[in-house]
């Protein structure tokens, strides 16, 4: 089996590992607004392993840009830290993507319901770039 496709494999059963322990977590968290100040270990852990696992293939989807194959190597290892989210948007508008949750067992509502688009860059005087969650 090729390099690649090994990675995109193991990248979509993490994905599924994770909505699989998120959907398990409701037996015991009630998502909904009403509970947005609740504080579990568990919740805390699993946020921080997707970010984790969202910036591991956000490094991926990067060294296949034209970008950073065009860099020496001596450059590759600098750019994965400076430019790979530009990169990537730029091939992959994720800008422009939207998410929706759509579930049975989450009771969200009002802002909450609505799609929101993660990778969206704001303006700020203090920072130039900087992700905002809307």
């Amino acid at each position: 089996m090729p390099r690649a496709l090994e990675k995109e494999r193991l990248f979509f059963q993490i994905y599924q590992s994770l909505e699989k322990e998120l959907l398990e977590m409701t037996d015991y968290i009630h998502f909904s607004e009403n509970n947005l100040d609740v504080y579990s270990v568990k919740l805390a852990n699993f946020i921080l392993r997707a970010n984790v696992e969202c910036e591991s293939l956000l490094k991926e989807l990067y060294k296949k840009t034209k970008h950073f194959n065009s860099l020496s190597e001596a450059k590759q290892s600098k750019a994965l830290e400076n430019s790979t989210y530009r990169e990537v948007n730029a091939v992959y508008k994720l800008d422009k993507k939207k998410i929706y949750i759509a579930s049975e067992i989450f009771y969200f509502q009002e802002k909450y319901s609505e799609p929101f688009i993660p990778f969206v860059y704001k303006k700020n005087k203090k920072i130039p770039f900087k992700f905002i969650m809307q």
